[in-house]
């Protein structure tokens, strides 16, 4: 995330009637905490006020402000990520610090990445319509307000009841269905945060819309036209979910409550507070505050050669997941169930028996309490891994196993442990499987078939390099949105930007 550094002399102005919003808002500088604290002047938090006023609307001013007045549930992540020796690029311990401490302010709000409330606000729906969620953004509003004097402050995607228990529920776009270490410790958070306004949420739910991203795309645009296009595309998306269409899928998982991870974010959380109000800083790494101009064009073309590359393989695995969920359908459509002699042996389609482990999963989490993490494949992060083995050898000590394992992470299901774990449940297995046809590439390691395959990729890794070369020249990646060349405030230790 990136931050602006406040200087007067040097802050662009990108908002008419800017000194409007900044005096409707001076008088609440007073009761920013590090104002009263004493570790911000009056004037320095004047040229804050300034600068943000020149840059973000009058809501995102009010923002800035109510950010200022304690930790939300992104600022915990990242301390936490600092305190453990975790790599974790989104935000640095040192920019939550200025921040707070009046010396920066946020480039850019990429929470919601400015486009993307009414998909929010359409799962929202679609929680009250299909699981009676109710919400009450009143309580909301008080958890980012917060209770007197405290640093506890967050916003949930929503926070409802649902027959008479409360919930939290915190929404994300595109980041697939399994949960995170860092969604824990923002449910976990918001879990504390409710606390302190009088709130008890019985449950904790993190959920996840999968969205194709042409859709998206061109609801955004449909959104952008007028209210009612946005109450329009809304409901396009409520539709995509319900009708079990490819183009949008919405999993929930819930998040088991652990009070070990609720006494370290309370401690966390207060042993940094007060480190912001008495003015502490970061330790910073050096780095180079301007790339020589020499480098810039080569820079660029990587850079862009990377984004081209990047978008092409995401585009290409979703075809591929697409025509993989059309070839089910079509097995389906046309009652094949079982091996059939095929026109083109590129792919084979046979029939699957499988257990369903999402269900398994699910019993096996939400009902026996087993943890998550023990039901995932766990495999090591290698740009992690040697992230910390050169800040072991720069500084002469030796990676510890707490930072060891910040570098493992939990992906797909494992389905030997999750039979393990049933079988120890006593679950009965059979009731868990599932027969379907399932496509796979050939499998011929040699012959015809495989020789007529090694020539159409020899033939698309042509094509792909061409275009690559043709789409880095594309104007779009020369928008000068991509130019700003924001400063950054500083990279915690232990941290990479």
């Amino acid at each position: 995330m990136k931050y602006i550094k406040v200087n007067r002399e040097t802050t662009p102005i990108k908002q008419e009637g800017w000194e409007d919003t900044y005096n409707s808002f001076s008088s609440a500088l007073h009761d920013i905490p590090c104002v009263k604290s004493g570790t911000t002047t009056l004037d320095q938090a004047k040229e804050w006020l300034e600068c943000v006023s020149k840059v973000h609307t009058e809501k995102m001013v009010a923002t800035c402000i109510k950010q200022s007045m304690g930790f939300g549930a992104r600022d915990i992540r990242a301390l936490s990520a600092f305190d453990n020796g975790e790599y974790y690029p989104a935000l640095s311990a040192n920019e939550i610090y200025q921040s707070k401490q009046l010396k920066a302010f946020p480039a850019t709000f990429t929470l919601a990445k400015n486009e993307e409330p009414f998909i929010i606000n359409a799962v929202r729906q679609v929680l009250a319509e299909k699981h009676n969620v109710e919400r009450k953004p009143d309580v909301e509003s008080a958890m980012l307000d917060g209770n007197g004097e405290n640093w506890l402050r967050s916003r949930p995607s929503l926070y409802g009841t649902v027959n008479g228990r409360d919930v939290i529920v915190d929404i994300h776009i595109n980041r697939g269905a399994d949960i995170t270490h860092s969604d824990e410790i923002r449910l976990h958070y918001h879990d504390l945060v409710a606390t302190t306004v009088g709130k008890s949420p019985a449950s904790l739910f993190q959920a996840n819309i999968q969205i194709d991203r042409n859709l998206k795309e061109q609801l955004v645009n449909v959104a952008k036209v007028s209210p009612a296009a946005e109450k329009a595309a809304i409901e396009l998306v409520k539709e995509a979910i319900t009708s079990s269409s490819n183009d949008a899928s919405l999993s929930l998982r819930i998040i088991q409550k652990n009070q070990d991870t609720f006494d370290n974010i309370a401690i966390l959380g207060e042993q940094h507070w007060q480190s912001v109000l008495k003015g502490a800083h970061m330790d910073t790494d050096s780095t180079i505050d301007t790339l020589p101009d020499e480098l810039n064009d080569e820079y660029t073309q990587l850079s862009k050669r990377i984004v081209v590359a990047q978008s092409l393989k995401n585009k290409a695995a979703e075809i591929e997941s697409t025509a993989r969920n059309d070839m089910a359908d079509f097995a389906a459509r046309n009652d094949i169930n079982s091996n059939v002699k095929l026109p083109y042996e590129a792919t084979t389609l046979k029939q699957s028996k499988n257990y369903n482990l999402d269900a398994l999963f699910d019993v096996l989490t939400t009902k026996l309490n087993v943890p998550s993490t023990s039901l995932k494949k766990a495999t090591i992060d290698t740009d992690i891994h040697m992230h910390l083995h050169t800040e072991a050898v720069n500084s002469g000590t030796s990676i510890t196993p707490e930072q060891m394992l910040s570098a493992v992470k939990y992906g797909a299901l494992d389905e030997a442990s999750i039979k393990t774990a049933a079988k120890d449940a006593g679950l009965n297995l059979n009731d868990y499987v599932e027969t379907s046809m399932r496509v796979y590439m050939s499998p011929q390691s040699r012959g015809d078939v495989h020789n007529a395959l090694q020539n159409i990729r020899s033939e698309i890794d042509k094509v792909v390099t061409n275009t690559v070369d043709n789409l880095i020249e594309t104007p779009s990646l020369d928008d000068e949105r991509l130019k700003q060349n924001l400063s950054n405030t500083g990279i915690s230790h232990h941290m990479d930007f």
